[in-house]
């Protein structure tokens, strides 16, 4: 593991860096979360997690059980992409792929074992399939190697998995079954953003009406769609808690709703004091403490 040089809490270092990060370039931030009266959040102690890659790309976060971050990283004045494990306990970071091919979106498996991740394999088309393997070392294989087009997906189970498939004007929802090899379409003009939370449903964003967006969560036994709730502008990620609160993020503002709750979104958190001007890929860690966001420039 690399030490992470400076994992700080600074605005001023924060707001330095942002001035001369490069256009394309996406900064990662972490976050404590404590409930509030009303069932909203606070958010606090921020920390600027892209110290080691000033001006390059760590994005798409996600949270191990033991609370470290896995992202895809393209380090300053690289055009590779590769997946990185961030420990946040000793602020060190190491480096777990180092491949021909760009990587992204890692994903620890449900059995707690492998780690999976999109990878774009570049030729005369575009080549993305979904690729597996061992923490612990070794060769990936392709898990989705009938498409060539995943974009984005999520686990719902050890064997199932939503995958978004991009098209030209507009992406399609699939379930796919790898043990049994079948595919079920599920909706088209979805966003990039799956959640699942093991129970086997699906939770998407649903943009057929071009003048309001839904998240929206699909049940695979009953076929039955459940509207959450309206998404405010255009906002294209979010990340939901153990509660069932779900957080989006808008420009430098930081929302969060719960059905049960609200019947709105509440605004939580104007971040644009530290930089963070565009909020795009969010993550919460399993015991829903913290926050990984990604500030996108």
């Amino acid at each position: 593991m690399i030490k992470l040089r400076h994992l700080v809490q600074c605005i001023l270092t924060v707001m330095t860096l942002s001035s001369v990060l490069a256009q394309g370039a996406s900064d990662l931030y972490l976050f404590q979360l404590e409930p509030t009266a009303g069932h909203k959040y606070s958010v606090s102690h921020p920390q600027y997690l892209s110290d080691f890659n000033p001006g390059g790309y760590t994005n798409q976060p996600f949270f191990m059980a033991d609370g470290q971050l896995l992202v895809s990283v393209r380090l300053t004045g690289s055009n590779q992409h590769d997946i990185y494990q961030l420990s946040l306990k000793d602020n060190t970071f190491r480096q777990l792929t180092e491949t021909a091919f760009n990587e992204f979106s890692p994903i620890i498996h449900p059995d707690g074992n492998k780690i999976s991740m999109v990878r774009q394999i570049m030729g005369d088309t575009m080549d993305q399939q979904v690729y597996m393997g061992y923490m612990s070392g070794g060769s990936f294989e392709s898990v989705t190697s009938k498409f060539r087009d995943i974009g984005y997906y999520t686990w719902m189970d050890r064997n199932q998995l939503a995958l978004v498939r991009v098209g030209e004007k507009i992406h399609h929802l699939v379930l796919f079954n790898q043990q049994l090899n079948t595919t079920r379409r599920i909706a088209s003009s979805v966003g990039r953003t799956l959640h699942s939370d093991g129970t086997g449903t699906v939770i998407y964003l649903d943009k057929t009406k071009a003048d309001e967006w839904y998240l929206t969560e699909y049940y695979p036994e009953t076929d039955e769609f459940n509207p959450i709730i309206g998404i405010p502008g255009t906002a294209v990620d979010f990340a939901v808690a153990p509660d069932r609160t779900f957080f989006i993020g808008v420009s430098g503002k930081l929302y969060c709703f719960n059905a049960l709750h609200h019947i709105t979104w509440e605004e939580i958190a104007d971040l644009s004091a530290l930089g963070i001007k565009q909020i795009s890929r969010l993550a919460i860690s399993p015991d829903g403490k913290s926050l990984a966001l990604v500030n996108t420039k």
